[in-house]
Formats: structure tokens, sequence, C-alpha cells
């Protein structure tokens, strides 16, 4: 049902087809329940786009833009009620939003563009290693207590082996 309007709302509508998809994904997202990750995908999307097109060329904006989104990143940690809720999802889409529109001169730095050229490795690999490690965990320890300093082990654990097989799946796979 959404494809076909979607398909025809590009046709009657002159407007750019790829923010048109976008407003049509919020919506899907939104009205089915327990969507909570489509949102912060949707985030991304948005970024992506707003990256390619947009550009603030006054450096006053640029800055005022980069603040708003620290405040917002700072106030998501004051925002009681359920960590997927719309209050908080708001607060940090916010704050990539100012990050992308601001293009902050730090975020060129080596590490973060390697980062950021190696997080569809990060992406398609760390759901199976942390599986696989938390398997690990539970066959030599049995069950963990999250609040425990062994779930901190653990996370730690599998954000290394993250890196490091990402690493290896981006050089020698992604672009050999």
């Amino acid at each position: 049902m959404a494809l076909p309007l979607f398909c025809v709302l590009t046709k009657i509508i002159k407007f750019n087809s790829t923010i048109l998809f976008l407003l049509l994904f919020i919506f899907i997202f939104f009205s089915v329940c327990g969507a909570h990750y489509g949102k912060y995908f949707f985030t991304g999307c948005l970024s992506a786009v707003l990256f390619n097109k947009y550009e603030i060329k006054n450096d006053w904006i640029r800055i005022i833009v980069f603040l708003l989104g620290i405040a917002s990143l700072i106030s998501s940690f004051f925002i009681s009620g359920d960590y997927y809720g719309n209050p908080v999802f708001i607060s940090i889409s916010t704050f990539f939003l100012s990050l992308v529109l601001s293009k902050p001169v730090s975020l060129s730095n080596k590490l973060f563009i390697y980062c950021g050229e190696t997080s569809y490795s990060i992406y398609l690999c760390h759901i199976i290693l942390m599986i696989c490690v938390s398997y690990l965990v539970y066959l030599l320890f049995g069950v963990v207590d999250i609040n425990s300093y062994t779930a901190i082990l653990i996370y730690s654990i599998s954000a290394l082996l993250i890196a490091v097989i990402s690493f290896f799946s981006y050089k020698y796979i992604e672009y050999p």
C-alpha cells in the first residue's frame, strides 16, 4: 500500500523523492507499534540527506547549531522515563542532526573518518559477535547479572572483538 502511494505522490508533488521517501518512512515506523529502532534508523537516513545536500556557510550559525545539539544531548540524560520514548529520541536526533549540519572540524579526524568507513562492517557483525560472546560467557559462568562488573567485561570484550573483526572485514572483504 505504501509503495504505490509513494509513487503517486512523487508524480503529483514536484518534491525531492528522497525526502518524500523519508517522510513516508517516518509515517510507517511511527504507526507500527514497537518500532523503536526505526526512528533512529530514520535519523541516520535524514542525516545522510542533510549532509550531502545542505551546508551552513555562516560560522556563527554553525556554532549555534552545534551548541544546541550539545545542549540537546546533555538534556537527554535528565529525561526520565522510557529510553526509547519520544523525548529521548527527539533529544538524541537533534544532537546528531546538529552534528551533520554544523560539520565540526573535529569530526574530520582520521579516527572518526575510519570509524565512519567501517561502520557498515560494524553493523553487520556486531549482533553476531554479541550473541557469541554472551553465549560463551553463559557457558563459562552461568547467568550474569546485567549490573555487575562481569557484564561490563562482556561488553568490553564484545566491543574489542567487533572493532578487530570489523577492521579485517573492511580491509580484506569490503575494500581488499
